[in-house]
This record gives C-alpha cells, sequence and structure tokens, in this order.
C-alpha cells in the first residue's frame, strides 16, 4: 500500500536493493540520475538539485520549469495538461424545490415558505419567559452570524441588519459599539434618514431559544433632516433600562424600567455610590472627590397642622442628607492634598446605611429619622420602605466614572 500510495517511496525502496547488485561505475546510468547519491571514492554524497518544492502542489504547466527534468520525465507531467472546473457539475447546496416551513398572516393566507432564522419576542405580561431570543443553527453556519436585507425604490431605501459582535453607532459621543449584538435598522430618503439600534443586553443570545424573564434592553437612535442644502439638523437618543415580563407592557414609564421581582422580595437596606478612573491604563487623573450629599424622595406619615381631633397623612418628601446628618461610609481612595482620590485600578466606595447594619460605623437613615424627625420606629420604617427616587450630589473633578 505504500508504493501504491506513494510512489516516489517504492522507487527508492527498490534503489537500496538494487545497489548491492548494480556495480558501481553503473550507478550514475540509467533514468534515476544522481538521486541515488553521487560516490567519490569510497563514500557517497547527496545533494540537492534546485528548489525545494512539493512537487505536488505544482500546477502542471509550471512543474516543467520547477521539476528536475528526470522527474518531469517520470510523473508524466505535460506543459499542455490543466484541470478545467467547467467540466464538474454544478451541485446545489440545497435542493431546487423551496424548502422550510409555511408561515401564515393572522387570516391564515399563506405569507412565504422558508426558515425561521432570526425571532425576538417579547410577551407582557408573562409568568416567565417573556423575553425570548431564537437564532436558528442556520443563522451562524450559513450567514455566520449577519443577517442583512435591504430594498430600495423610488430614491427612498432602507436597510435591516441582525448580526452578533457587529459595529454600530449613531454619533462618537453618544453610541459606539464594536461588539454590539442586536438589531440595527436604516433608513433614508431624499433629505431625511434615520438609524435606531435595538438589543437585549443582558444576554443577546448566542444560538438556540433563550428566553428571560427579568431582562435589560437597549433602545436608540439617530435621525437626520436636511433642512437646506447647508444646514442640517441631528437628534441623538439612547436608553437603557430594566424589564420584567410579569409587568404590564404600558404600565409605567418604560424608560425608567424597573426592577425584578426577585429585588422588590428584597427590602431596600443600603445604597452605594462607586467612583473610579475613566481611563485606567493611564494610571493618573483620576477622580477627585471634594464633597458629597444624598437626596431621597419618600412618604412620611405626619399629623396635619391645625387639625382637631390630630389627623395623619402620608405627605410626598424630600430628604437631604446633609439636613439630618446622614453621612456615608467611606472605603477605598487615597489622601491628596486633603481630598480623596482614585486613580488606576483603585476607587471610592460611598455607602449610606438605610437600615441598621453592623459593619457600619455610622447612623442609619431609619435611626435618623426617628431621632431628628421625631417619627416612631414604624413611621420610620415605613419612609425607608417608601423610597422611590434616590440622587447623589457630588463635586467631583478629573477623569471618574
Amino acid at each position: 500500500m505504500t508504493m501504491a500510495g506513494h510512489p516516489r517511496a517504492g522507487i527508492l525502496g527498490t534503489s537500496v536493493l538494487l545497489a548491492a547488485l548494480i556495480p558501481v561505475p553503473l550507478l550514475a546510468q540509467g533514468p534515476y540520475g544522481l538521486r541515488i547519491g553521487d560516490r567519490v571514492g569510497d563514500e557517497v554524497f547527496y545533494r540537492p538539485r534546485g528548489v525545494n518544492i512539493y512537487a505536488e502542489a505544482l500546477d502542471p504547466t509550471i512543474g516543467r520549469w520547477y521539476l528536475p527534468a528526470s522527474m518531469f520525465g517520470e510523473r508524466g507531467r505535460r506543459q499542455w495538461e490543466y484541470t478545467n472546473y467547467a467540466s464538474d457539475i454544478y451541485k446545489r447546496y440545497v435542493s431546487s424545490i423551496q424548502e422550510g416551513s409555511y408561515f401564515y398572516d393572522q387570516y391564515g393566507d399563506l405569507i412565504n415558505q422558508g426558515w425561521l432564522i432570526y425571532d425576538w419576542r417579547q410577551t407582557q405580561p408573562a409568568i416567565s419567559g417573556g423575553s425570548q431570543v431564537l437564532q436558528d443553527a442556520r443563522y451562524s453556519r450559513w450567514f455566520d452570524r449577519l443577517v442583512i436585507a435591504s430594498d430600495v425604490s423610488g430614491g427612498r431605501g432602507y436597510a435591516l441588519t441582525v448580526g452578533d459582535e457587529m459595529f454600530a453607532t449613531l454619533t462618537p459621543m453618544t453610541f459606539r459599539k464594536a461588539g454590539f449584538n442586536g438589531l440595527v435598522g436604516s433608513y433614508a430618503a431624499d433629505r431625511f434618514r434615520f438609524t435606531g439600534v435595538l438589543s437585549r443586553i443582558s444576554n443577546p443570545a448566542f444560538g438556540g431559544l433563550v428566553s428571560f424573564t427579568n431582562f435589560t434592553n437597549l433602545m436608540g437612535g439617530r435621525a437626520e433632516v436636511d433642512v437646506t442644502d447647508f444646514l442640517t439638523v441631528g437628534l441623538n437618543f439612547i436608553n437603557s433600562h430594566n424589564n420584567s415580563a410579569t409587568r404590564d407592557a404600558f404600565t409605567g414609564n418604560p424608560m425608567k424600567g424597573f426592577i425584578s421581582a426577585v429585588q422588590l422580595n428584597e427590602p431596600l437596606e443600603l445604597l452605594v455610590l462607586r467612583l473610579s478612573d475613566d481611563s485606567p491604563e493611564d494610571g493618573e487623573g483620576g477622580p477627585v472627590l471634594f464633597s458629597d450629599d444624598v437626596q431621597i424622595h419618600t412618604t412620611l406619615v405626619r399629623e396635619l397642622p391645625g387639625t382637631e381631633p390630630p389627623v395623619t397623612a402620608r405627605i410626598d418628601t424630600v430628604i437631604l442628607g446633609s439636613d439630618i446628618g446622614f453621612k456615608p461610609v467611606v472605603e477605598g481612595g487615597r489622601l491628596e492634598r486633603g481630598f480623596l482620590t482614585a486613580s488606576g485600578t483603585e476607587d471610592i466606595v460611598l455607602k449610606y446605611p438605610l437600615v441598621e447594619r453592623p459593619e457600619a460605623d455610622v447612623t442609619d437613615l431609619r435611626t435618623l429619622l426617628i431621632d431628628r424627625l421625631r417619627l416612631t420606629p414604624e413611621q420610620a420604617e415605613e419612609a425607608v420602605t417608601n423610597i422611590r427616587d434616590v440622587r447623589f450630589r457630588l463635586v467631583v473633578a478629573n477623569d471618574y466614572r
């Protein structure tokens, strides 16, 4: 089998056997030339001739220019021989008959026949799995995880791109991402252009059907209008928010989002604010914190003035931390010229305890509400539970995140 598969191996093996029988002067004779060695005295030398080339990789038309004449003659190479690909029958990678499943509209009319390559659905309210992203196996095998559909008609055109790890941008200062997973849609008319991006950034899915009840969506867009030939007005919008499939689709503000059901079941006990270097690779110019304060929006149960007997009501109230002595636990950072700073991988962490915590060395918010605002323990507990908005007031300098 070795001789049949590799003709040269068979020839060389036979030549070694003949060397013991043929007289020395005849070794340089015959069709083998110097390939079995060049004898000088009692020694045999094997000198390479020409360029070391893998003969099987050479096209027949150029083989004669690079192979020794003996090899060219033995292997039967002819300069007029070539490979004609037109003689091969064309083979389709799919059947000539349209394949796939049948898709109908809500009235039962046939839309098309084919494969469902990519499908993103969001159903609310749902008990579980309201956000579903399907990526068929053909999405990666046929399209290499990038599908583009486009059309142009009457001076207007659109393009819809679905892909993984693709480059997407609105403007460099608003949204620019090299590894975007999701949908990018574009529309262009005579004087109007629009680009929109949409992605489930919490888990964009990488093959198969991936379903989640709690998820984070990103949506954004850019619109441009040519007011005149020399004036163009543009508008950018970008938003990312958490959502839960258990909530109704049109309740509340979807741009603000909702926390998950698991988070709702856990009481809010600690607020954490972290300041870090926005360019940690340079090792300098990190954030410098000069002052900090917290602003808490909640409802307090208070007695209405001038009522007899006393009447209590829930009143929307804004509590400023500095007014009642509510200060954070500060961790990390280092002092420079009397102020906290952080550079490189360092960070500054501000922790505001809402209820009493064993590791905190400052007074918590609930205790301060009882001491400073004269609330009962039950009223202070309700005020902490009813917190709906928190804002931080900071004086920060340098390159911070």
